[in-house]
């Protein structure tokens, strides 16, 4: 199993792509929203977020919507079910915050700390391993 781990251009074709592996790991149905006219469809047609993905061939299988709302914020971190067991979204957080430059330039502003929300108590552990810290009962943070 090749994983690649890279940034995604924002198409049409991409938008449903990411969509759909986000609806994939969140359990969501398709039936009353289509993949393409979600809220996060429309905000990545906006151009709000910077995405990385994990790729295996030609399918998504974890995603990173970046935005600049709070310094370098993460807005969605997901890994389709199939691969939710290999800490993949793990892997592609650290590629994400090693890649802080790239998206420094692109939003034009200085980073110097990366922030989440905790909408998921049981993911605080983890992501405390990995450097956040807890500022309030909804955002973590790490400096980065």
């Amino acid at each position: 199993m090749n994983i690649t781990f890279k940034r995604i251009d924002i198409t049409e074709e991409n938008i449903k792509k990411l969509e759909s592996a986000r609806y994939n790991a969140y359990g969501l149905s398709s039936l009353e929203i289509p993949c393409d006219k979600s809220f996060y469809a429309n905000e990545i047609k906006k151009n709000k977020y910077i995405i990385y993905a994990a790729v295996i061939e030609d399918e998504i299988i974890a995603a990173c919507y970046v935005s600049n709302s709070y310094q370098l914020y993460i807005e969605q971190l997901f890994t389709i079910n199939e691969y939710s067991s290999l800490k993949i979204g793990r892997q592609l957080l650290e590629f994400v915050l090693n890649n802080k430059k790239e998206i420094e330039e692109t939003f034009n502003s200085k980073m110097d700390y990366s922030y989440l929300s905790t909408r998921c108590n049981s993911l605080n552990n983890y992501f405390k391993e990995i450097g956040y810290k807890e500022i309030n009962d909804v955002y973590m943070r790490k400096r980065i």
